[in-house]
């Protein structure tokens, strides 16, 4: 549980941009444990978010590990597999 209030406060002090879900819910990240998903609507905002989730994080003298991170991207103009 003090996982997801660390990952909470370090993703609102990263100024995410949330998604509309449903019609009250907002979701600009999916927390669990100490996995984070952060969810953006471009590859330019998706880096833009991870780098200032990693400048929170790194003020709070957490960082975010390269080799364990992963892009997923479903752009629309992605080709059909």
């Amino acid at each position: 549980m003090i996982n997801n209030i660390i990952i909470d406060c370090i993703v609102n002090r990263a100024g995410a941009s949330p998604f509309v879900v449903g019609k009250n819910l907002l979701v600009h990240s999916l927390d669990y444990a100490d996995d984070i998903a952060l969810l953006a609507d471009s590859i330019t905002a998706g880096q833009m978010f991870l780098d200032n989730v990693a400048s929170a994080a790194a003020k709070l003298g957490l960082r975010i590990i390269g080799l364990k991170t992963k892009v997923v991207s479903f752009e629309h103009d992605a080709p059909m597999i």
